[in-house]
């Protein structure tokens, strides 16, 4: 993708993300429907992941944990002369079906922009529910996530 092109799909998620509430919202506490068995697994093994190809634009990455919540972390990758943006979205997840459904707590105004559905109409990669629900493919081995794309880096068993 040409940088040109990359800076005015990221440009309204840098806008976004600079004009919302600064509020810290924690992760929710909401117990998924599935709980994941009781064995001797840790807690915070990633489950499933996707971080961004190299890019000039931004560092991307979506971790699943085995507890069933979600980080997604974004930190756009500045010109010279400017600042870097963070985003940093939590949440819980559940499986459904082929799908990982994510249900994000905190900054759901930047999930359409980092989400969008016309990058996305030919692969079927993610599903856009609702402003704070997302359901991503994890059959998918990338999908793209504000333009940019991410690629599946790991996927434990079920």
């Amino acid at each position: 993708m040409h940088s040109k092109k990359m800076i005015s799909i990221l440009s309204p998620i840098v806008f976004i993300w600079a004009c919302s509430p600064k509020n810290k919202t924690q992760p929710t506490t909401a117990t998924p429907k599935h709980k994941p068995p009781l064995t001797n697994i840790n807690p915070l093994d990633t489950v499933l992941a996707y971080k961004s190809a190299n890019n000039g634009s931004a560092d991307i990455k979506l971790t699943m944990l085995a507890n069933h919540t979600f980080d997604f972390h974004l930190q756009t990758l500045p010109p010279t002369d400017s600042k870097s943006i963070k985003a940093k979205l939590v949440g819980t997840w559940k499986e459904e079906q082929d799908y990982k459904r994510l249900l994000f707590s905190n900054n759901k105004e930047l999930l359409r922009e980092l989400f969008d559905s016309a990058t996305n109409v030919q692969n079927k990669q993610f599903f856009i529910v609702n402003d704070s629900i997302i359901d991503i493919n994890d059959k998918a081995p990338s999908l793209f996530i504000g333009g940019i794309l991410c690629e599946k880096k790991s996927n434990k068993p079920k």
